[in-house]
């Protein structure tokens, strides 16, 4: 049987309609009576009036593979959106009616919603541009099966969109789909029309739209009781005065890393102004105690000027402090290459679970001191001098050029030249960033491919932050080892500031990390040096990502 927690009403669901049935059993409505009045009594008023959430894991599939994490994944974000003030209406493993009975009760729910959230785990598809959530039940045959088997993510955020309100969702949906592959193969010629992943949805303002990983790709289920985007959403929800835009940056770091950067979270946002789900903590008088060995003035504050604003709870004396605080004041302090800030942590928190991890990060920044002269800047990249003032990024004769919805903004991917097709395969520069992990860019010139180049042209300034690289030609290991390999590059960026970095002969993951952000418009990614292939002069990397921010 389903597991629900909501509103029981009794309902049908005709085509894409909501039509409620003329006929419902009293016991029903007596349940549905004692169930609000529990309601009532455990949540205040203005809990339940201002937050509402939606959230629903559907794992035990009937007509394909279960999915074990789903409703593990709704149960604890279930839990964890309870315990910062929201009204819940939670189910598992629906079949459609339930869960069109859940997402009724939730819309009924929205009228007087300040901020109104929808999780979703679980399968789901998109055929001809619309995505739409698959109840465990679920039978697709043939395209009009989608009306009557499935839920269109398109109602439910209607349904949030009708007032003006804060509106989040969570779709962790876009597993590998067996339902989507039938519908496809009964398609025939239109099979096209199906897509991989969920396509991109743009929401009405006031409301982000998160997903487990970017458009038109496949994210993991997990070996662990929670989705690698699951997880990562557990971990950082909780944490004090943190603003949704930053959440979603430390999960998407953290999903990057679980998953070896196979998976990206995306959002699209058209939030305006600060969204904060759980507030910070306000300030304690007197101040917090400094940590024995820290002198402070009588008068000045005893906290490390230069430090990265942790959470409110952060600030006192690291021995009773919880671990998600302890997880949030390194995470804001981590990749800043500022020694003050790595000491802060370790004040803060002398027994903290990264402490080890600090006084290694804090001997690298001391021995590259020593090693660098006193005005030659913190490295390569800050000591270089804008080259003669160059704002356009450069171009070639034959260059291949795509674009690509970054989570910070469009970027638009060149390259300088491009391999001619083979065997049906095609070598575009659009490879760095699709989704098919067996693809990959391969230069197109005689020789081996140093000297050409990749530019990353942004729509607008970006703090660029790190590089992400899959060497090679990942689609094989024969393959791999038959082209050529990156063996150098050297990043320049559109103000001059230019270094150069060695990558590893390895098909893992590899991650330039700069250190410090540097501004720019745009990026250039120049092969220096290479690893030659068995067979072939050709060389080739199957992704690259560039991590930044946006300059407001």
């Amino acid at each position: 049987m389903p597991s629900v927690r909501s509103r029981p009403v009794g309902l049908r669901f005709v085509g894409l309609r909501f039509v409620r049935r003329s006929v419902v059993r009293p016991v029903v409505l007596a349940a549905l009576g004692l169930v609000l009045a529990l309601l009532s009594i455990a949540a205040s008023p203005a809990a339940a009036q201002e937050r509402v959430a939606l959230v629903i894991g559907n794992g035990a599939y009937k007509n394909a593979p279960p999915l074990p994490n789903p409703p593990n994944d709704a149960a604890d974000v279930a839990a964890a959106l309870r315990r910062i003030g929201f009204t819940v209406f939670e189910g598992r493993d629906l079949d459609r009616r339930a869960m069109v009975e859940t997402v009724r009760a939730f819309g009924r729910a929205l009228d007087r919603a300040k901020i109104a959230l929808f999780f979703y785990a679980g399968h789901g598809l998109q055929v001809n541009g619309k995505n739409y959530l698959v109840p465990v039940d679920a039978s697709l045959e043939r395209a009009g099966d989608l009306s009557f088997e499935t839920i269109d993510i398109g109602q439910v955020l209607a349904w949030m969109e009708e007032d003006t309100r804060v509106n989040l969702v969570f779709l962790d949906a876009c597993r590998n789909n067996p339902l989507a592959r039938t519908l496809a193969r009964s398609l025939g010629m239109r099979s096209a029309a199906v897509g991989q992943g969920l396509a991109q949805i743009h929401g009405a303002v006031g409301t982000m739209i998160a997903y487990a990983t970017q458009p038109d790709n496949v994210a993991l289920d997990g070996d662990g009781r929670n989705s690698p985007f699951t997880a990562a959403l557990l971990k950082h929800l909780p944490t004090p005065g943190l603003d949704i835009a930053v959440l979603m940056r430390r999960i998407r770091s953290d999903v990057v890393e679980a998953t070896q950067a196979k998976q990206v979270p995306w959002d699209h946002s058209s939030l305006i102004g600060d969204v904060v789900l759980v507030p910070s903590a306000p300030e304690k008088a007197p101040p917090a105690p400094v940590a024995p060995g820290v002198a402070s003035l009588p008068g000045s504050d005893p906290r490390p000027a230069a430090v990265t604003t942790p959470p409110a709870d952060a600030g006192a004396a690291g021995a009773g402090r919880s671990q998600a605080a302890d997880i949030a004041y390194w995470n804001s302090v981590k990749d800043t290459g500022d020694r003050a800030q790595l000491e802060s942590y370790l004040t803060t928190f002398p027994q903290g679970t990264f402490v080890a991890l600090a006084h290694l990060r804090i001997g690298e920044l001391s021995a590259r001191a020593k090693s660098t002269p006193a005005d030659a800047g913190r490295s390569d990249l800050a000591a270089m001098p804008p080259a003669n003032g160059r704002s356009e990024p450069p171009h070639a004769p034959y260059e291949n050029c795509d674009t690509f919805n970054a989570p910070a903004g469009t970027d638009t991917y060149c390259a300088s030249s491009v391999l001619t097709p083979q065997y049906g395969n095609r070598y575009g520069v659009k490879n760095l960033f699709a989704g098919d992990p067996s693809a990959a860019w391969v230069e197109g010139v005689p020789g081996d491919g140093v000297g050409e180049w990749i530019t990353v042209s942004f729509d607008g300034d970006r703090l660029v932050k790190s590089v992400i690289v899959h060497n090679g030609y990942q689609k094989s290991a024969d393959l791999y080892r038959k082209n050529g390999r990156v063996a150098r590059v050297r990043l320049i960026f559109s103000h001059g500031q230019t270094a150069t970095f060695a990558l590893k002969d390895q098909p893992q993951v590899q991650t330039i990390l700069l250190d410090r952000p540097v501004r720019a418009s745009w990026m250039q990614v120049v092969i220096e040096r290479v690893f030659p292939g068995e067979a072939h002069s050709d060389t080739a990397i199957s992704k690259l990502a560039v991590f930044s921010d946006r300059v407001e």
